[in-house]
């Protein structure tokens, strides 16, 4: 029997064929890498976006429903409103403008946390007693409660009209709190803020509650001083869009 010896002609083909599908194969990578990354620039980056229309959306997060006009939000997939876990809106401080295109600067462009404040509407989830005390009882267990029975948390005294804690938590030395208590010692409101000169542009968090909802805000730490202005137009910005139910 013959052995079967390939000529060159038939080498050269098969090797042009696999050439040819480690070519198909380096494209394919390629092209699914590239759409890949397309898609995960569709899911971050062109999915925040804002609009000058004022046409309220409404939104029901828990029990609660309220008309909110799009200039205020950012967030494209929530255009639409419905029923949702969360949503964001967004203004300028001091006086709470929404978007509109002259200020596209400020909004869109300027680097660090500027005159923007982001707003956060969530629903408040079910836990033992006060969210706000559950929330931040890691944050705060390490604090010693006064002596009087009030159950107030003593911090290193106030700032601001707040009662301030140098320290949130021993792994924690760049962020530090500020807190307002209810009479019976739960918390009512919070802040969190990045120390001074730890970040370029240190900013602070703010957490309270309303309409059984929980809200979360921030902005730069330079507004701080403000913060009860602050508070009292979130409440009212959220109390102007609430659909109270009759």
């Amino acid at each position: 029997m013959k052995k079967f010896i390939p000529s060159v002609f038939s080498l050269r083909k098969l090797t042009c064929s696999i050439g040819i599908l480690l070519l198909a194969v380096l494209i394919g990578y390629v092209g699914l890498n590239y759409w890949a990354r397309l898609n995960l620039q569709g899911l971050y980056f062109f999915n925040w976006g804002h609009e000058t229309s004022t046409e309220p959306v409404s939104f029901t997060v828990g029990t609660t429903t309220l008309k909110v006009p799009k200039n205020y939000l950012y967030q494209k997939d929530l255009m639409r409103g419905g029923n949702v876990a969360e949503f964001s809106m967004e203004v300028l401080l001091p006086e709470f403008t929404p978007y509109n295109d002259s200020l596209k600067y400020e909004f869109d462009e300027c680097r660090g946390h500027c005159k923007r404040l982001n707003i956060t509407v969530h629903k408040t989830y079910k836990v033992p007693g006060n969210w706000l005390d559950f929330a931040f009882a890691g944050r705060l267990d390490h604090v010693k409660t006064s002596g009087n029975g009030s159950g107030y948390r003593d911090g290193d005294g106030t700032e601001f009209g707040l009662i301030h804690f140098s320290e949130l938590g021993s792994k924690i030395d760049k962020v530090e709190g500020y807190a307002q208590f209810h009479p019976n010692g739960n918390v009512a409101f919070f802040y969190e803020c990045s120390k001074e000169g730890s970040v370029p542009s240190p900013g602070c968090t703010g957490y309270m509650e309303y309409a059984g909802l929980t809200v979360k805000y921030y902005h730069h730490r330079r507004y701080l001083a403000n913060w009860q202005e602050i508070q009292h137009k979130v409440l009212q910005l959220l109390k102007s869009f609430e659909q109270i139910k009759r």
